[in-house]
């Protein structure tokens, strides 16, 4: 496939949310969920769907957004190091992307993942519902989506 393919990825031991852009249209978006404790298995999941996305949509870059110190853990760190050997391995270039890095992108200050997701969907009308949905569920289970569609975006506005 011509042009850039980029999987925007938001990754968690719970729960990854995923983004595939190409050439800066949204394909495909979904939260993956991991349910039980943290182990080798969890985390061969994780990382085996993430590998299952880069052969079937041909991606050239990977743009994952890493949780702030504070809301890391062993296995958010072991999972990123994971997908970064996969990069290597097929050859797609990685980069990781802060919280800052993505408000940077909308040059907006905003207090919370709440407005990251409203202005991710005002440019992907397609999220409406799952952002309608995302406003009343008390555990924010979409967020990792528009998160993963944010470092997606920002990775795409840095190599075209």
């Amino acid at each position: 496939m011509a042009g850039n393919t980029i999987l925007g990825i938001s990754p968690g031991t719970r729960y990854i949310g995923v983004a595939v852009l190409r050439n800066g249209d949204l394909h495909d978006w979904k939260v993956k969920s991991y349910k039980g404790t943290w182990s080798d298995e969890k985390l061969n999941k994780a990382v085996g769907y993430i590998e299952k996305l880069i052969i079937s949509h041909v991606i050239s870059h990977i743009a994952c957004k890493v949780p702030h110190d504070s809301r890391s853990s062993q296995g958010v760190n072991a999972i990123i190091e994971k997908i970064k050997l996969i990069a290597r391995e097929y050859k797609i270039k990685f980069e990781l992307y802060t919280i800052d890095d993505l408000k940077n992108l909308f040059k907006m200050h905003f207090a919370n993942r709440y407005i990251l997701s409203e202005h991710v969907t005002r440019r992907y009308p397609e999220l409406t519902n799952i952002f309608l949905r995302e406003r009343k569920n008390k555990h924010k289970y979409h967020i990792r989506v528009f998160e993963a569609l944010a470092a997606g975006l920002f990775c795409h506005s840095m190599i075209k």
